[in-house]
C-alpha cells in the first residue's frame, strides 16, 4: 500500500515537474473521454472505448470532412457554371445595339403623272442620330395606275440623295392594286436624317393608295 503511494506521489510529482507532459497526458485523456462520449451516441449505440473508439472516432470526422469537400465542390462548380452563364449574358449584352430613334408614317391617297422625273411622295421622315448609326428603312405601298401597261418605281433617298436602292411594278391591268415593297440599310454620321420615298410613272397616272414608312436609327 505504501508503494502504492508513493507510484502516485511520484506520478504527481513528475506531472507537477513536468508541465509539457502534463499538458499532453491530460490533453489525451481529454481526448480519449470525448471520443468515448461521441462514440455512445454515434456509433450504433454500442459502447466502445479505447482506441477502437479514437480510430472509430477519427473515421466519422474525416467522413464528414469528406462530405463536406463534396459540398464544397459542388458549390464551386455551380458559381463555374453560373460564372460562364454569367460571361455569356455580358458577352450577348455587349454585341447588343440599342435603337436610338424610330420615325414612322402612314400615308394616304397620292397620284403622280410626271414620266421624266423622280418625284418626292409624301412619305418621309426624320430620326435624330446621337452618334454614329445604322438607319434601317422599310416601306410598303399599295401602287395602281390608271391606265396600263407602265411601270412604277419607287426610290429611298437619305437627306435628299438617292441611295440607289429601289424597286418596280409592272402595271398590267388599269386600276389593279399592286403591292410593292422596297427597304435598305444606310450608314449615317451624329445628327438628324431625313429618309424620303421618290417615285416615277413612265406613263399614265400613278397612284399610291396607301402606304407606311418606318425608319429605325440603329446604334453602329
Amino acid at each position: 500500500m505504501i508503494r502504492n503511494k508513493n507510484v502516485i506521489i511520484g506520478f504527481l510529482l513528475g506531472l507537477f515537474l513536468s508541465p509539457t507532459i502534463a499538458t499532453i497526458v491530460f490533453a489525451a485523456s481529454s481526448f480519449q473521454l470525448e471520443a468515448d462520449e461521441y462514440l455512445n451516441r454515434i456509433c450504433n449505440k454500442k459502447k466502445v472505448v479505447g482506441t477502437d473508439a479514437v480510430l472509430c472516432y477519427f473515421r466519422d470526422r474525416l467522413n464528414s470532412l469528406e462530405s463536406s469537400d463534396s459540398a464544397q465542390n459542388k458549390d464551386i462548380a455551380d458559381l463555374q457554371v453560373k460564372q460562364a452563364s454569367n460571361s455569356a449574358e455580358i458577352t450577348d449584352l455587349k454585341s447588343r445595339k440599342a435603337i436610338v430613334d424610330i420615325g414612322q408614317v402612314r400615308g394616304s391617297f397620292w397620284e403622280n403623272s410626271d414620266s421624266f422625273n423622280n418625284v418626292v411622295t409624301p412619305d418621309q421622315v426624320t430620326v435624330n442620330c446621337p452618334k454614329a448609326c445604322n438607319l434601317w428603312v422599310n416601306y410598303d405601298v399599295d401602287t395602281r395606275n390608271t391606265s396600263a401597261p407602265f411601270q412604277h418605281l419607287y426610290m429611298i433617298y437619305v437627306d435628299g440623295v438617292d441611295q440607289a436602292v429601289f424597286n418596280q411594278a409592272t402595271m398590267t391591268t388599269p386600276n389593279a392594286a399592286i403591292p410593292l415593297a422596297v427597304n435598305g440599310v444606310f450608314l449615317a454620321s451624329v445628327g438628324t436624317h431625313t429618309v424620303s420615298i421618290y417615285a416615277r410613272t413612265y406613263g399614265g397616272i400613278m397612284q399610291s393608295h396607301e402606304s407606311h414608312l418606318q425608319v429605325l436609327a440603329i446604334e453602329q
